[in-house]
């Protein structure tokens, strides 16, 4: 019906690697011959020489699997995703396959009353089956000994493990009746969908194990759903054969969906909170925004900057607390960005409300944010982040006023500064040395050479030594 001993061989070449390809090979080999000869011993008529192309074929057919998955995905092979389920069913497949041809030809030579087809067939089917139902469960025990299963999952996957055990021992010696077709499906597969949903591919594996298993000793010893003699015994063992595979792979299938799915939860959570560390870092709030439904999705940060202690849902929500003079122009630079297609930058002003901490207070906010365009490039959402930039507009604003003073008092006083470019040979001044140096007014640059012009001529040395010893003290 199936062959154990093809799913222990490929499964420990699998799980162990390439370096145990040798001693798997010579363990399959010898094993082969040791049955091969008690086999001839009790059947008169078969030459032991077949035992040496059969343990061939048998050697062949792991080293073939596990050489192809090898090959496809590398090392530290797991059942974790469903191209990897797939990969592995058609390595598989061609192991058994090839094996299988090996020995309908070795068996038709020794044997030539045998059919090579029937021979073909019987050995690929028991050598596949065995392959599907067992490696798995050696591959997984091979990835839980690199990486350790947390107490929580051990519980709870021996606990389904123990359950499914139990059931199919109940319906092995549950009487046969109507309800022999139906309530196996009804009663085993909700524990297989648990174990799938919930446990890691290896509980998966071990619960087609034990499904298996069940299945194997109901049709061997004649109990159960597969016990009908009025059946003959080969359909009965298609049949137990064909459920088998279908449950195997469809267990091992969504077992790869979920494991894949959990993955990709664990990397999106990891990725939020690397990007939340970021943002933290640079105190900056994000926000994404449906411009069809109006709907609004920010970070905590973003809200409380705009004066929010609960996350606005909508748009329309988001600018509440938007100073009234800066509506206009926000709309209005949102639009155009829409038109364009550019970047939405815009700098505006809140005004928190009473239960804020920044109550009252006037708060510069700056937004920079892409435009989400759909398939016809129509504008469909925005993704952005937005700051607090008040510091820096109150340091603006604080500068702008002391060059407004120095302005006014710079000519009263005849108090002048520049700032001297060396590379450039030019001087940024301000109004007060335009007017100690008699220069029009509004003037803001001169060069150097326009400024040595106007030294007096007995004064320049003087005035070029000075200016070289300064330039060497700055260097310096």
């Amino acid at each position: 019906m199936f062959s154990p001993a093809a799913g222990i061989a490929t499964g420990a070449l699998i799980a162990l690697g390439s370096a145990a390809r040798l001693p798997v090979a010579s363990a399959v080999v010898c094993a082969t011959i040791a049955c091969s000869l008690i086999e001839c011993s009790l059947m008169m008529g078969r030459s032991p020489w077949l035992s040496i192309p059969l343990s061939l074929a048998n050697a062949g057919q792991p080293l073939i699997t596990a050489w192809l998955i090898e090959r496809w995905f590398g090392d530290h092979f797991k059942l974790e995703d469903v191209r990897r389920v797939v990969g592995f069913l058609v390595a598989s497949t061609i192991g058994a396959a090839v094996a299988a041809a090996a020995a309908a030809v070795a068996i038709s030579l020794f044997e030539p009353a045998a059919s090579p087809f029937n021979v073909w067939r019987l050995w690929f089917a028991s050598s596949l089956l065995g392959i599907i139902t067992i490696a798995p469960l050696l591959i997984g025990l091979g990835a839980t000994v690199r990486q350790q299963l947390s107490r929580h999952e051990l519980i709870e996957g021996a606990i389904a493990l123990l359950t499914l055990a139990a059931l199919s021992t109940f319906l092995v010696l549950l009487p046969r009746g109507a309800w022999a077709t139906a309530l196996p499906v009804a009663v085993a597969f909700p524990v297989l969908l648990w174990v799938a949903v919930r446990c890691r591919p290896l509980f998966a594996a071990a619960a087609t194990f034990v499904v298996t298993l069940t299945v194997v000793l109901s049709t061997t010893f004649n109990m159960g759903h597969f016990a009908d003699t009025s059946i003959p015994a080969a359909d009965r063992i298609l049949a137990a054969q064909t459920i088998v595979l279908a449950g195997a792979l469809l267990t091992l299938v969504l077992a790869a969906l979920f494991s894949e799915r959990r993955r990709i939860e664990a990397e999106l959570r990891q990725s939020k909170e690397r990007l939340q560390l970021a943002l933290d870092g640079a105190e900056l709030g994000a926000f994404s925004a449906d411009l069809a439904t109006g709907r609004l999705e920010c970070d905590s940060r973003a809200a409380q900057i705009h004066g929010y202690m609960e996350a606005p849902m909508t748009i329309k929500q988001s600018r509440r607390f938007v100073h009234r003079d800066d509506l206009l122009r926000v709309e209005a630079t949102l639009v155009q960005a829409l038109q364009t297609g550019h970047a939405w930058n815009v700098e505006y002003r809140v005004v928190p409300p009473l239960n804020h901490p920044h109550a009252g207070e006037t708060r510069w906010i700056a937004v920079e944010s892409s435009i989400v365009r759909g398939q016809r490039g129509i504008p469909v959402g925005l993704l952005g982040v937005t700051r607090d930039i008040t510091p820096h507009k109150r340091a603006e604003q604080a500068l702008a006023e002391r060059n407004a003073q120095l302005a006014l008092a710079g000519p009263a006083a005849l108090v002048g500064s520049y700032a001297y470019d060396v590379d450039a040979g030019k001087l940024q001044i301000s109004e007060g040395y335009a007017a100690i140096h008699g220069l029009p007014a509004g003037t803001n640059e001169t060069t150097i050479s326009e400024w040595l012009a106007r030294v007096h001529p007995e004064d320049v040395g003087h005035v070029k030594s000075f200016a070289i010893r300064c330039s060497l003290n700055s260097v310096v």
